[in-house]
């Protein structure tokens, strides 16, 4: 292919060739896939969901490379996260004073 403007793919000249490397390579052995199923968990309250994103992000933090996809990901549960944090807090904080009420009576 060094002395002409055309790719394997694309060369008129070398077709059946071509043909030969698609069939050979339709035929080879396919890497499995492993299943990347993961257990249902139970969700039951915030700190349930804080589990979960803090796992999704550290696996998607984990991956071979840091794409810009796995990225906005990561940013976008991080905001989950921080209202998830502002209501535990926001339900703390009523749960107190709900306990300090029911002492006073």
């Amino acid at each position: 292919m060094a002395e002409c403007n055309l790719c394997f793919s694309h060369n008129p000249n070398v077709v059946s060739e071509k043909m030969a490397a698609v069939r050979k390579g339709g035929k080879s052995p396919k890497p499995r896939k492993t299943s990347n199923q993961r257990k249902p968990i139970p969700i039951r309250d915030i700190g349930d969901v804080l589990s979960l994103l803090e796992g999704t992000i550290n696996e998607l933090r984990t991956e071979e490379a840091l794409t810009h996809q796995r990225a906005n990901s990561i940013g976008y549960l991080s905001g989950i996260i921080l209202r998830a944090l502002e209501v535990k807090e926001l339900e703390d904080r009523v749960s107190t004073l709900e306990s300090k009420l029911i002492n006073q009576n």
